[in-house]
């Protein structure tokens, strides 16, 4: 796409640009704007410029609508509106990095929704599918300000807890417990969910806390789940 400039310097005589133009309203408007200079100056410059002009606004509004929508698919889970696996990884991996080798605590609870096959089993994978949307919306709703929460993936949430030493930490996993215990879902569905906590060691690496949650979850699933498991 050349420009006007290019026109004007004599390296094309044909020009394409887009702009916007602000309306008394303080609306904006798209332009696409396309030329051809059809008479030079004795000089070689353009005299006379033949084109069209032509209004684009609605494909810009389309093409930043669908830009907006790429850039959210990248960081939400469509699901819950949770962060996804690859966000919440980096927002462990940001909270691991420059203050790994301080004293700031940090903590991590790994949620994982208890008999979840049975659900889907028993009244079908679009009801797991809200089952899953109600447990993350819940799950969010309890997050406070430097908190992040994602869905892990499939059944499973993380909640990353700043500044959050381990007794907080468990805390925090047993009101997330019992808020989901008290859930009524649909048709009288009742789920409860298992929590594993770990809270960052001194130089400890992103992935080291969260396998140290890992297996507290899977110590709580073998207490006979619905409960919280920390260290």
């Amino acid at each position: 796409m050349h420009s006007m400039q290019q026109v004007y310097d004599g390296v094309s005589s044909v020009y394409e640009v887009e702009y916007r133009i602000r309306k008394k309203d303080g609306e904006y408007v798209w332009f696409y704007d396309r030329g051809t200079v059809i008479q030079h100056t004795a000089e070689g410059g353009p005299l006379i410029v033949a084109g069209l002009v032509f209004d684009v606004t609605e494909r810009k509004m389309k093409e930043t609508e669908a830009f907006r929508k790429l850039e959210k698919d990248a960081i939400y889970d469509a699901m819950t509106g949770l962060k996804n696996r690859s966000s919440i990884m980096r927002e462990l991996e940001r909270w691991s990095g420059s203050d790994a080798d301080t004293e700031d605590d940090m903590s991590v609870i790994f949620i994982d929704l208890d008999h979840f096959k049975h659900i889907n089993d028993t009244y079908g994978h679009l009801f797991g599918d809200r089952v899953i949307g109600t447990v993350g919306q819940s799950i969010g709703q309890l997050a406070r300000g430097d908190d992040e929460v994602g869905r892990y993936g499939g059944e499973e949430f993380l909640l990353i807890l700043p500044h959050t030493d381990l007794a907080e930490s468990h805390r925090i996993a047993e009101t997330v417990r019992g808020n989901i215990e008290s859930l009524m879902l649909e048709d009288g569905v009742r789920i409860t969910i298992s929590c594993g906590v770990a809270t960052r060691r001194i130089g400890e690496d992103a992935l080291s806390v969260l396998k140290r949650a890992d297996e507290n979850l899977y110590r709580a699933k073998d207490r006979g789940r619905n409960c919280v498991v920390s260290e």
